[in-house]
């Protein structure tokens, strides 16, 4: 049940659920179910990982058109033109 439970949060990305399971790892009785286990601990590490990377990535470009966005505002409202 636990696994079947982590290996459909690993092909849904649900990082809510993988950590749920991650909090209760059953005890294993055969070698077979270690390495199942093992396997799928591995592939929810490398998810995360991707995921990490990805809200990195996000958020440096977020940031890249925020700051954009604040020095365009600056040059368009920036001064008082008395002239036109």
């Amino acid at each position: 049940m636990w696994r079947k439970s982590l290996e459909l949060a690993i092909i849904e990305k649900d990082v809510a659920k993988m950590e749920e399971l991650l909090q209760t790892i059953p005890e294993f009785t055969t070698l077979e179910e270690m390495q199942r286990a093992q396997a799928l601990l591995r592939e929810s590490v490398k998810l995360l990982e991707a995921l990490k990377s990805e809200t990195l990535s996000t958020m440096k470009r977020i940031k890249q058109n925020s700051d954009f966005l604040k020095v365009s505002q600056e040059k368009e409202f920036g001064r008082l033109d008395i002239r036109s």
